[in-house]
């Protein structure tokens, strides 16, 4: 059964490609805020980066990036004392695969669902930083324009650590350049 709906799925997508969205592809940059969840050890950060995206189907693209996410330091009490102490940070580079109708096509909002792996580097502070794997998942909207598109997404990173993962909310704003075929 399972592979009957994969099957399924996959002719659907195949079918269903109109000749002006094949191949599209484009860049695009975002930024917002990070949202560290369930840490004593971090408060609200930011977070930026780049990715470039390409459209093999009309509801497909995939989306190499490369982030930076960054905690908000963080106040610890000692004997009644308050010392301000440095968050952790993360380097990622990662793959989306990103659900949604493509710019050129369908033009105005458009939902978008994304999921994805990510290499990460987390660097606590004076420690040395070691790559790991990782995922992401998240959903969005798109104003999407002939060209360009504007969009905010919401998602959840994690970045597994020792025995444990450090889980992160993203919600970022960002400007993507449709630039051909």
């Amino acid at each position: 059964m399972k592979q009957l709906v994969i099957l399924v799925a996959a002719a659907f997508v195949l079918c269903h490609v109109p000749p002006a969205a094949a191949g599209e592809w484009g860049i695009g940059g975002f930024g917002g805020i990070n949202i560290p969840i369930e840490q004593d050890h971090a408060r609200n950060g930011i977070v930026y980066g780049l990715k470039g995206r390409w459209s093999p189907f009309w509801s497909l693209a995939f989306e190499p990036q490369v982030f930076l996410l960054k905690n908000g330091d963080y106040d610890v009490v000692y004997d009644g004392e308050s010392e301000s102490l440095k968050s952790w940070k993360a380097t990622s580079f990662g793959l989306n695969a990103v659900l949604g109708a493509p710019a050129r096509i369908f033009t105005g909002v458009r939902p978008l669902i994304f999921a994805g792996v990510r290499l990460n580097s987390v660097d606590f502070d004076g420690q040395d930083a070691k790559m790991k794997f990782g995922f992401g998942v998240g959903v969005g909207l798109e104003i999407a324009f002939d060209r360009f598109g504007l969009e905010i997404r919401g998602g959840g990173e994690a970045f597994p650590e020792r025995k444990y993962s450090l889980k992160n909310g993203t919600i970022t704003g960002g400007l993507n350049l449709y630039l051909g075929q």
